[in-house]
């Protein structure tokens, strides 16, 4: 009976101790990351937020049992909070060498986004085949927002004179739209969705100018060490690449014929 007793009590502690797992010391219980509000990436609806990044991420961090709060704010905002150390994270963005230094990226990618020029509908007979064509149209660009090593390398060495910067893809948009500005780098999946919601999409095309697809990731804070949560998300992620529930997700918020 003693026998029985002992084994009985640590088969019970085995199953406390993969239960309650113990946060590393300094990480907190629940991740905050922020995002940007965007259908159908992170949204509410009648249930509460939902969407493609807030799926996974719960899911992703539900499978080492700990909690995920996912924020969202103006893009700005959210690279400023996760670069003091206001929130834990962001997802998703790209990786670049200035971001890294503030920025411990996750090694498992979120998505690959491909990215477009796009030009008011007609306009394409004045522009030339090469980006270097660019250098004298007014572009119009998103605040802290990485086109990719390439192209932000351009902007970097001033290869563009006319430079638009603005907060929000819907404002570039509605820019594009009446004239102010020439052309329009962004994410198809995003630019798509845009144009649909202002009701313009007849009046955009795009423009057959080569971009990058690049892929994107959670960068945590490195204000603290989150390394632990960092791990923590890789093996979820890559748990649900491996038994489906990943590709599941895609399907679900990007149907054949809606680009990430």
């Amino acid at each position: 009976m003693r026998v029985f007793l002992l084994v009985l009590l640590r088969v019970t502690l085995m199953v406390a101790s993969s239960v309650c797992r113990p946060v590393a010391a300094g990480e907190p219980a629940t991740i905050v990351l922020a995002t940007t509000e965007e259908i159908p990436t992170a949204y509410f609806d009648e249930e509460g937020q939902t969407g493609f990044l807030v799926d996974l991420a719960r899911e992703a961090f539900r499978r080492s049992e700990r909690s995920v709060k996912i924020i969202t704010v103006p893009w700005a905002r959210g690279i400023a909070f996760a670069r003091s150390g206001e929130v834990d994270g962001i997802i998703t963005l790209y990786k670049t060498s200035e971001r890294e230094a503030y920025l411990d990226f996750s090694d498992e990618s979120v998505l690959v986004q491909d990215q477009a020029f796009y030009i008011r509908a007609g306009t394409a007979a004045s522009f030339g085949p090469n980006l270097a064509d660019l250098a004298d149209k007014r572009i119009g660009i998103m605040t802290k927002i990485s086109y990719g090593e390439h192209f932000d390398g351009l902007i970097r060495q001033g290869s563009f004179s006319h430079l638009d910067p603005q907060t929000n893809i819907e404002t570039l948009v509605k820019m594009l739209v009446a004239g102010r500005i020439d052309v329009v780098p962004a994410f198809r999946g995003t630019m798509r969705r845009t144009v649909r919601s202002l009701g313009v999409t007849v009046r955009i095309e795009e423009l057959p100018l080569p971009m990058e697809a690049l892929p994107s990731y959670v960068g945590f804070t490195r204000a603290r060490d989150l390394s632990a949560a960092k791990h923590e998300f890789d093996a979820g992620l890559r748990s649900m690449k491996l038994d489906g529930s990943y590709d599941r997700l895609v399907k679900r918020y990007f149907p054949p014929g809606q680009d990430p």
